[in-house]
C-alpha cells in the first residue's frame, strides 16, 4: 500500500514509513522555493502599505479619537450629510469571510488527482482505482485504450506538487496548501503544524471580535435600536446573523461563495468608502482644522508625510484603481471565476451565472448606496423642517 502510494502523483513527495533506521538519517528535502508570483506580490503590497494602508488607518483612528463617537456619529459630526459613511464602515464586516474557516475545494487538496482523472476519463467505477493498483490499471488502460490514454497522458505528467503550489499562492490555497507543504518539510513538522493551525484559529477569533465590535458600536449608539433592544439582545442577534452567513461557506460550494464575498464585498465598496472619508476630512472638515485638532491631542505637529498622503497621493491612487477596475470590467464584458472541473482534473474559467451577478451587485450596493441615500434623506428632512418653521416677524 505504501509502495503503491509512493508511485502516485503526489505520493512521491510523502515520507515513507519503511525508511531504515540507523545512525545516519537523510535530512528532509528542502521546501520548494516560493513561486515568482509570491515574490512579486511584495512590491505592490509595500507600495499600498505606504501610500494607502498606513495613512488610511491613521486617518480612521484619528477621526475616532477626535470625535469620540461611533462610526455613524463621528462622520455625522464632520458633516450631517456624511452619516451614511458610518453605516458601511461598521456593516461591511457583516458576513466577511475568513480564510481560516472557509471550505476548500476537496479535489484540489487530495493526493489522488490522477485517480480522479482516470476514473472520470474512462468511466471507471468509483472505488475501483486505488493507490495500490494505480500502476497496474494505468498499464492496462494504456494497452487497451491507447488512443484515449495518449490524450490523458499529458495531464498525468503535469500532475506534480510544484504545479499545484504554483496555482495555490492566493486565497485558501496559500494557507492550506503552500504553507502546509513548507511545514511538512521542517523538523518536528507535527509540532509546527499544530502551532500553525492554532495561530490561524486565534487570528480568526481575533478578527471576528474586532468585526463584531465594529458592528455593535453604531447599532448600540443608535437611539432607535437601543431604545427597543438591550445591548445583550443586539449582540446575540449580530452573532446569530454572522453565524448563519458563515454557514454558507461550509457548504459544498462554500469556496465559490467565499471568493464572491472576498472579491466583491470589500474591494470596490471599500475603495469608494475610503475615498469619501479622505475627501470629507481633507476638503469638507478641512485638513488644517484637522491638523490643529491632532496637534491639540498629541502635542506634536502633523508630519508632512501624512498630509501629502491624505491630500494628494492616497485619493489619486484610489481613483486610479477605481478607473482600472471599471475598465477591466468593460474589457472582459462579464465577471468570471475559477471553477474546478472534475472531468479535466484542473481549474477552468467560467462566467458567473445571473443569480451570482445579482448577489455581487447586492453586496456592492448594500455598502455604497448608504452614503447617497442618507445624504438625500438628511437633505429632505432639513428642507421639510425649514418649510415647517414659521417666519420670524
Amino acid at each position: 500500500m505504501a509502495a503503491g502510494s509512493a508511485r502516485s502523483c503526489f505520493g512521491a513527495r510523502l515520507p515513507r514509513a519503511s525508511r531504515p533506521l540507523g545512525p545516519v538519517v537523510a535530512p528532509p528535502p528542502p521546501p520548494p522555493p516560493p513561486p515568482p508570483q509570491a515574490r512579486s506580490f511584495l512590491v505592490p503590497y509595500i507600495i499600498m502599505l505606504v501610500v494607502e494602508g498606513m495613512p488610511l488607518l491613521y486617518l480612521e483612528l484619528a477621526v475616532g479619537q477626535r470625535m469620540r463617537q461611533g462610526s455613524i456619529g463621528a462622520w455625522r459630526t464632520i458633516s450631517p450629510y456624511l452619516g451614511g459613511v458610518g453605516l458601511p464602515v461598521g456593516g461591511r464586516n457583516f458576513g466577511q469571510p475568513l480564510a481560516t474557516v472557509s471550505s476548500a475545494q476537496p479535489s484540489r487538496l487530495q493526493p489522488g488527482r490522477v485517480i480522479l482523472l482516470l476514473t472520470n476519463s474512462f468511466d471507471l467505477e468509483d472505488g475501483f482505482l486505488t493507490a495500490s493498483n494505480l500502476e497496474q490499471v494505468k498499464g492496462y488502460l494504456a494497452s487497451a485504450f491507447p488512443g484515449k490514454y495518449s490524450e490523458v497522458l499529458p495531464q498525468i505528467r503535469n500532475c506534480s506538487l510544484e504545479s499545484e503550489l504554483a496555482t495555490a499562492v492566493q486565497g485558501t490555497g496559500l494557507s492550506f496548501i503552500v504553507y502546509t507543504e513548507a511545514i511538512k518539510n521542517m523538523a518536528a513538522s507535527q509540532l509546527w503544524s499544530v502551532l500553525y493551525f492554532f495561530m490561524l484559529l486565534m487570528l480568526g477569533i481575533g478578527s471576528m471580535l474586532g468585526n463584531t465590535a465594529a458592528i455593535l458600536t453604531p447599532l448600540t449608539d443608535s437611539k432607535v435600536i437601543s431604545s427597543h433592544l438591550p445591548k445583550e439582545a443586539i449582540s446575540g442577534l449580530v452573532c446569530l446573523v454572522n453565524c448563519v452567513i458563515g454557514l454558507v461557506f461550509t457548504m459544498e460550494a462554500g469556496n465559490y461563495w467565499f471568493d464572491i464575498f472576498n472579491d466583491y464585498a470589500a474591494t470596490l465598496p471599500l475603495l469608494l468608502i475610503v475615498l469619501v472619508e479622505i475627501v470629507a476630512v481633507c476638503y469638507v472638515f478641512g485638513l488644517r482644522r484637522f491638523e490643529s485638532d491632532l496637534k491639540a491631542m498629541t502635542g506634536r505637529t502633523l508630519n508632512w508625510y501624512w498630509k501629502a498622503m491624505w491630500a494628494g497621493l492616497s485619493p489619486l491612487l484610489i481613483i486610479s484603481l477605481f478607473v482600472f477596475y471599471l475598465s477591466d470590467y468593460i474589457l472582459t464584458g462579464t465577471l468570471q471565476y475559477q471553477a474546478w472541473d472534475a472531468s479535466q482534473g484542473q481549474l477552468v474559467t467560467k462566467d458567473y451565472p445571473l443569480y451570482a451577478l445579482a448577489i455581487i451587485g447586492l453586496l456592492v450596493a448594500s455598502s455604497t448606496m448608504c452614503i447617497p441615500l442618507v445624504a438625500l434623506g438628511t437633505f429632505i428632512v432639513r428642507c421639510l423642517k425649514r418649510g415647517d418653521t414659521p417666519p420670524v416677524a
